[in-house]
């Protein structure tokens, strides 16, 4: 361990406050700075837990007291060290290891009594520094500290979200600093393109009241919004599955993917299941969108799952093995059954829920993003209706909608099975077995899970994305998650350097390199091109499916009142009715958004894009 810098010819002054010392002092009388030399030991964890017992109760209870700490080890507490209300309470020198949280500010009055924490290590704590309050206009100093392995290193309670990562802040102050908007809650719904150069040239959002405008830009589009791990029917569609949730960023409901498929776009990787390991084991609340992901390590030993029919139905200790919730079948890995055994319940006892939290601290967006710390009890998710509690199997089972007798045998069975030392059913490690028998008993539901997904549009190494023929679509660009490179192989950071790499390569393509943005222009959307076209007649020449088609247009008071075609109708498909009612749906509508009719597709494509070209200038 490291040893103090401050020598006896430096004591004269203090090297934190610099307030003079008196002579031999061995601390400052005003910061309370350790002056003699000293060399970090680590207690034994008896007499550790001893001393930190006592540590917690003098912080905790005496208000006006003066508590310095220098060179301890604070680990496996719920709150490290708390400074409450006018607690004089300082940590120098100081490790903090596997904390709830490390050190909490909880303080009042309107000062805080110390502000500077130096050469501190924070590591593995579910947050490093929790602010509940701190009335103090001066800055809390670090320096010198090291935060490492934290869910997060500070975190204000109640701030709805932990503080942004460090990729997140260098990439939001670059963009302050060059002038770039972000807007927020301005989210974009369709692509601007052009029905015959299929050149896209903008975007149409909507404001906070819902209103729809247009973005325009000059040199292209480029699409970063992720994949759809929180749409539950494009889960269906494309991985088959019926209830799945994301345990990542709830805003990933596919956008992009469905303005690329109306791009034209060719689509790839659509089914891939990333992290390589698919979905994993998550725990739905209603509060959340967002899944706590089921802990990796599941404290204590006395709990199964089991499936729709009250069984059990697969080695519970895979998931032990870390292979991103997969198991091991005919030589491969493959996903862990759940999303065929639905509904699955977790089952445990007293001593499980003792054990530890049953939730995992460092992979759950409510936890990481949202600020909720699950509790290491399990109690608070208790009383607030998440994990479902009874003083029996009968009655557990009855609460959660099982058959008493199967789930009670099914127990009894693996209770067996822990006293012979072997799983005869399904091989689970005995190590990590023990009898499920202390009461009180809990169930908790259990659901498939995922983090990301890597489908989207097929691009090139520009950043160009591709149609079904591999010809780039003008002015439309993809990055990211969204139509990863990746596909099935391991994401997880890996995300981060692409998402970096396909975007910096995209924005080069469109821009040529150039690092200054250009203002975009915002135009209000009005209506159909021809609202604001002169009274009159109008022509177009556009490709039917056989020749030109002669489209003719009649305007009357910025509307539309008439559709026939010249030259070319004897080459179009359309019959006399179907012309008719598609026309009179454009009239009706006085849009272009209609449906085509069923067997005549081109020619009605034919005439939109007709009455896009009139009016186009």
């Amino acid at each position: 361990m490291k040893e103090s810098k401050i020598t006896p010819e430096k004591q004269n002054l203090c090297s934190l406050c610099r307030v003079p010392l008196p002579d031999g002092a061995s601390f400052c009388p005003h910061c309370a700075r350790s002056i003699k030399p000293w060399t970090r030991q680590k207690a034994p964890k008896p007499l550790q837990k001893k001393f930190l017992h006592i540590a917690a109760l003098v912080t905790a209870l005496a208000v006006i007291a003066r508590l310095h700490l220098t060179s301890c080890t604070v680990s496996g507490w719920k709150t490290g060290v708390l400074a409450y209300g006018t607690t004089w309470v300082n940590a120098m020198d100081c490790r903090f290891e596997d904390n709830q949280v490390g050190f909490c500010f909880n303080a009042e009055g309107t000062v805080v009594t110390h502000t500077q924490y130096a050469n501190n290590e924070f590591f593995h704590n579910g947050t490093a520094v929790l602010l509940k309050s701190v009335p103090a206009e001066s800055p809390l100093s670090f320096p010198g500290s090291v935060f490492e392995g934290t869910s997060a290193h500070l975190r204000k309670k109640n701030s709805g979200a932990f503080e942004n990562g460090g990729v997140w802040r260098c990439f939001a102050e670059a963009a302050k600093v060059r002038g770039i908007e972000v807007r927020y809650e301005n989210p974009a719904i369709a692509l601007v393109q052009d029905p015959v150069t299929r050149e896209v040239s903008g975007v149409v959002a909507t404001d906070a009241e819902g209103n729809e405008y247009t973005i325009k830009s000059a040199k292209g589009v480029l699409l970063a919004c992720g994949g759809y791990e929180n749409n539950l029917e494009m889960q269906r569609d494309f991985h088959g599955m019926d209830e799945v949730y994301t345990a990542g960023t709830p805003g990933n409901t596919g956008d992009g993917i469905k303005m690329l498929m109306e791009a034209g776009a060719k689509i790839w990787h659509m089914k891939n299941q990333t992290q390589s390991g698919g979905f994993w084991l998550g725990i739905k609340v209603p509060e959340y969108e967002s899944t706590f992901m089921r802990n990796f390590d599941m404290p204590g030993n006395s709990w199964i799952e089991v499936a729709s029919d009250n069984t059990r139905f697969y080695n519970e200790s895979y998931g032990y093995h870390r292979q991103h919730m997969k198991y091991m079948e005919y030589g491969r890995y493959v996903d862990l059954p759940h999303e065929r055994a639905l509904p699955v319940h977790l089952i445990f006892d007293e001593s499980t829920r003792e054990a530890g939290s049953i939730a995992s601290q460092w992979l759950s967006w409510p936890t990481t993003t949202e600020g909720y710390t699950w509790s290491n009890d399990n109690l608070a998710e208790i009383e607030k209706g998440w994990i479902i509690k009874a003083d029996t199997i009968e009655e557990l089972a009855e609460k959660i909608g099982r058959d008493p007798v199967e789930l009670q045998a099914t127990i009894d069975r693996y209770n067996e099975m822990c006293e012979k030392g072997v799983d005869e059913d399904f091989g689970r490690d005995p190590a990590t077995m023990a009898p499920i028998e202390k009461a009180p008993f809990y169930a908790v539901s259990i659901t498939p899970t995922l983090v990301a997904t890597t489908g989207g549009a097929k691009r090139d190494t520009d950043g160009r994305v591709l149609d079904w023929n591999e010809n780039p679509i003008p002015g439309l660009y993809e990055a990211g998650e969204l139509g990863s490179y990746v596909s099935n192989l391991y994401q997880n950071g890996v995300f981060l350097s692409e998402a970096m790499l396909s975007g910096r390569t995209a924005a080069q393509t469109a821009f040529g390199g150039e690092s200054e943005v250009k203002e975009v222009v915002k135009e209000e959307k009005t209506g159909p091109a021809w609202a604001d076209a002169a009274d009159g007649e109008y022509t177009a020449v556009v490709d039917g499916l056989h020749d030109k088609i002669e489209v003719k247009m009649t305007v009357e008071g910025g509307k539309l009142t008439a559709i026939t075609i010249g030259e070319g109708r004897s080459e179009m498909i359309i019959t006399d009715e179907q012309l008719a009612e598609y026309v009179n749906a454009v009239i009706d509508s006085q849009s272009t958004d209609v449906d085509v009719i069923a067997g005549a597709t081109v020619d009605c494509q034919a005439i939109a894009t007709a009455l896009i070209q009139a009016f186009a200038e």
